[in-house]
């Protein structure tokens, strides 16, 4: 009997991407394909392919027969495919800004793909950083050798290559002798 309910897998996924998707594209060497399927729930996937704890390979029900699809991996590849392109595909399908702007505090991991999700439904944003560089926990928890800085800096220069995104380092929103939130937006 046949049920149709969502793979373990797709499931089990923190960023919720659409992985039986991406991996029939990756089977037929449909990567571009690939990529933007990524792209629809995750704006980092050179990153995650390297550092999420894959969850969804824990849950892949291919463990039953042999062994676990190596999904984390796929995620990798598709993901530097697309920092290796030359132009930003995402940006073709972009709306334009409509006006609004965004306060987002903090160009870690979930900042940053606010910012991101919130340009792919045409709100621009300033995303501000107590650090002096962006990336939170991604540049400042993880080593080097796990999560390359030229990998990072290339998925934030792709963000910030969509336009109507900003990140300003260096600022603490409400930390005593910053300037408050509404001085900043000007």
């Amino acid at each position: 009997m046949y049920r149709d309910k969502t793979p373990p897998c797709n499931h089990a996924c923190p960023t919720g991407e659409q992985i039986q998707k991406y991996l029939d594209y990756v089977k037929h060497d449909r990567y571009l394909d690939g990529y933007l399927t990524i792209l629809q729930d995750n704006p980092m996937p050179s990153v995650t392919g390297r550092v999420c704890y894959h969850p969804c390979e824990t849950a892949c029900n291919r463990a039953a027969h042999d062994e676990p699809i190596g999904i984390r991996g796929v995620e990798r590849f598709l993901g530097d495919f697309g920092l290796a392109l030359d132009e930003n595909p995402v940006i073709a399908d972009l709306p334009p800004l409509n006006g609004r702007t965004v306060a987002i505090a903090g160009a870690g991991p979930g900042g940053l793909a606010c910012a991101y999700h919130l340009r792919r439904r045409g709100y621009a944003s300033v995303v501000f950083e107590a650090l002096d560089r962006p990336g939170g926990m991604l540049r400042a928890g993880i080593p080097a050798w796990h999560l390359p800085e030229q990998v990072l800096d290339a998925e934030i220069a792709k963000l910030t290559g969509l336009g109507g995104i900003e990140i300003r380092c260096g600022i603490r929103i409400g930390a005593p002798g910053q300037p408050a939130l509404d001085e900043l937006a000007s």
